[in-house]
This record gives C-alpha cells, sequence and structure tokens, in this order.
C-alpha cells in the first residue's frame, strides 16, 4: 500500500558486477484519479492544480532489463481510464465520462529503439458535445503519428481547459472529422 492505494508488486532484482538486473511488474487495482496523481511529484502535476478532476483508473507497469551506466532497462506500461472528469476551477464547464485506454514503451525492439504511445478509443463529452480520439505515437525526438479525431465542440468552453499563449480567444464551432498520418517536422522559417 501506497497512500492508502492497493498495488501488486512482482519481481526481482540482482546486483551484477557493473550494473543490477531488475524484472518487476506492478499493478493497480481500480484507483481513484486524484490517488493516484497525488504520487507523481508536484513538478510533474503542477498544472493540473487548476483543475478539478475524478474517475478511476488502472495500470500495469512492467520494467526489466539492465540498469547501468550506458544500459537501461525496457519500460512497458498498460493503462485506462474510465468514468473521468476534468474541470477547470472557477468555471461551470467539464470534460465528463472521460474513457481511454494506452500504452507506452520506451522502445518497440532491440532493432528499433524508440518510444511509442498509444491511446485507443478516448471518448469525451463537453458540454454535451461528444468528441473521440485515436494516438499512436512513435519516436518522440522525431514523432510519426497517427492520429483520428471527431469533434464538434465550442471553441469558447474548449479554451476555458486550453488556450495559446499566442491567442486572446477563441470563438465559433470546431468540427473535425480527420485523420493524419506521418512525421512531424519543424519548420525552419
Amino acid at each position: 500500500k501506497v497512500a492508502a492505494l492497493e498495488f501488486g508488486v512482482d519481481g526481482f532484482f540482482r546486483d551484477e558486477k557493473a550494473s543490477t538486473f531488475m524484472d518487476v511488474n506492478i499493478k493497480s487495482k481500480k484507483a481513484g484519479l486524484k490517488e493516484i496523481l497525488s504520487l507523481i511529484p508536484g513538478v510533474y502535476t503542477e498544472k493540473l492544480a487548476q483543475y478539478d478532476y475524478s474517475g478511476i483508473v488502472q495500470f500495469d507497469l512492467q520494467i526489466k532489463g539492465q540498469v547501468g551506466d550506458n544500459e537501461s532497462p525496457l519500460v512497458h506500461a498498460q493503462f485506462s481510464t474510465e468514468k473521468a472528469s476534468l474541470a477547470p476551477k472557477g468555471t461551470p464547464y467539464a470534460l465528463s465520462n472521460l474513457s481511454f485506454k494506452g500504452s507506452y514503451a520506451n522502445r518497440i525492439s532491440k532493432s528499433r529503439p524508440v518510444e511509442r504511445l498509444q491511446i485507443a478509443n478516448a471518448k469525451g463529452v463537453l458540454e454535451n458535445q461528444s468528441f473521440q480520439l485515436n494516438l499512436l505515437m512513435e519516436d518522440f525526438t522525431n514523432p510519426w503519428i497517427n492520429v483520428s479525431a471527431k469533434s464538434n465542440v465550442n471553441l469558447e468552453i474548449l479554451s476555458k481547459f486550453y488556450i495559446p499563449d499566442t491567442m486572446e480567444g477563441m470563438w465559433g464551432q470546431l468540427v473535425v472529422d480527420a485523420q493524419l498520418k506521418g512525421r512531424v517536422k519543424e519548420s525552419n522559417s
């Protein structure tokens, strides 16, 4: 137990000359989103302080391999959430009925040593307007993405959750039914 949350932990560590071998599996039982996030250091969750949030989270984390100066183990995580909600503090707006399943690996294989993040069947509702999202991202330093999204969202309400620094405000309706696939490149101009 950590902070009243129960985890199943199984595995071992083996100390070797120049490194340590580890094979650890950590599983959560269904847990509250607030309780899970309370375990993460504040520097990583400080932006969440401006929101009220709730929901159920489940994850399975596997760490296996050598840990040393030039070696890092394989990290693989599967996670999901259901019945989650997110609302900016002091507003009547909420992203509700959020649910998704996802996975993360710090490398796909020995021949493809790049990260992979997948979010599948992400769904939710914002002020009676639903949205759906699927995301696959590989190689975080030179990202390749495959994302599909469907939404019909009021931009003024969406701006209560996030607005880029370069914008003063957003208004209107954003209707999206799109799929993007390919390498993300920064423009030098």
